[in-house]
């Protein structure tokens, strides 16, 4: 439903083997059937997007877990930043510390879904992010998100907003950089 004019990939070397899961295999499927070309992220990639502009900060660690090959991105428009370390575990953050990259951010997508994998409190107090987003299931099975990074998001003061709880949650940011919280059931929350 989406037009899509690059899908960039992680960098798949640094994984122990090739992905192989049904979900990794059917988005490749659905890139080649449409002929969406495809790129592997490098640090510093940069796209424009809206008023603002995606920045690929890190692509993950050597490992064996395919979540530590995560793309870890910023958005920022204006004074407003966002960022995402998608299912990067500890490893991942503390290289993003180690490489100097800009990571405070007023909205943060907690990294893994809430794990106690990620979400150290050294990262997120380099964050300082004002609103942290979860994104999990109702009842999954792994128990996302974890009380450990529950209670290491309110040790930094942010604001948490849980898809489980919630619904879908959608942050807006206004030109003076006021943030607005919606939830599909809630409404706006903040």
């Amino acid at each position: 439903h989406v037009k899509v004019d690059q899908l960039i990939l992680p960098q798949l070397d640094k994984a122990a083997q090739y992905p192989t899961s049904a979900c990794f295999e059917q988005v490749i499927a659905a890139a080649e059937e449409r002929q969406v070309p495809t790129a592997e992220a490098q640090p510093g990639q940069t796209w424009p997007l809206g008023s603002g502009v995606l920045t690929v900060l890190g692509t993950g660690v050597q490992s064996d877990s395919y979540n530590d090959i995560s793309v870890c991105t910023r958005f920022d428009a204006g004074s407003f930043g966002f960022l995402d370390t998608g299912d990067g575990e500890q490893a991942v953050e503390q290289a993003l510390l180690d490489s100097g990259a800009n990571v405070s951010a007023a909205v943060l997508k907690a990294g893994h879904h809430g794990s106690r994998t990620s979400n150290t409190l050294s990262f997120l107090q380099k964050v300082q992010p004002q609103v942290v987003v979860v994104s999990c299931g109702a009842g999954n099975d792994y128990g996302h998100p974890h009380k450990e990074a529950l209670r290491h998001f309110a040790a930094v003061g942010a604001a948490v907003y849980r898809t489980d709880t919630r619904g879908s949650v959608v942050v807006g940011c206004s030109s003076s950089g006021q943030i607005t919280v919606y939830c599909q059931k809630e409404g706006k929350a903040a």
